[in-house]
């Protein structure tokens, strides 16, 4: 089973709030936190990631969820990999007849 990169969820009901953490059977780490009811300047939404542990967990083999892919190119598009970088309904475009 590949090591995943996920959002878990955390708050209280109607309030939510996230860490982004590194999922496996071995090894849990925290990398970062996103929540979405704090809006900083510009009208983003709050996300703070370690951009360092995030490179060399990627570098290692871990993969992102779709979820957290999208907050990583909000932050920095060259996070991730070009491979990754493909928006998921380009993927389901190709059909055999």
């Amino acid at each position: 089973m590949p090591v995943k990169i996920i959002l878990h969820r955390l708050g209280r009901k109607k309030r939510p709030f996230y860490r982004i953490v590194v999922s496996s059977s071995k090894k849990n780490g925290q990398l970062g936190y996103y929540d979405p009811f704090s809006i900083v300047k510009g009208g983003l939404k709050k996300v703070v990631l370690d951009t360092e542990k995030f490179s060399n967990w990627i570098k290692n083999g871990a993969q992102p969820t779709e979820s957290v892919a999208r907050l990583v190119r909000k932050i920095d598009p060259n996070l991730l990999p070009k491979k990754m970088q493909v928006p998921h309904y380009m993927k389901k475009q190709s059909t055999q007849l």
